[in-house]
């Protein structure tokens, strides 16, 4: 955890499965994708819907964000 920006570049999540009729409504309720300002979470969080057919695969979900910043060594996101 020598990255300092390790809580904003993984996340792990359990998929909710949604019925398909629903997913516009809670991507409209629940997630403002447009002009996030440099804040993944809802882009993230948006990563864990799927219709409700795939249930069956309890999926759980890990989501790397890689730094925008070229100051940044990627060598010190690696997590060993």
């Amino acid at each position: 955890m020598t990255n300092e920006f390790h809580s904003l570049s993984y996340f792990v999540g359990k998929v909710e499965y949604v019925p398909e009729r629903e997913i516009a409504e809670v991507f409209h309720k629940r997630f403002n994708l447009v002009g996030m300002g440099g804040n993944e979470l809802p882009f993230v969080l948006s990563l864990l819907i799927k219709r409700e057919q795939f249930s069956y695969e309890q999926e759980v979900r890990l989501v790397f964000v890689r730094p925008r910043r070229h100051d940044i060594d990627m060598e010190t996101i690696k997590n060993p």
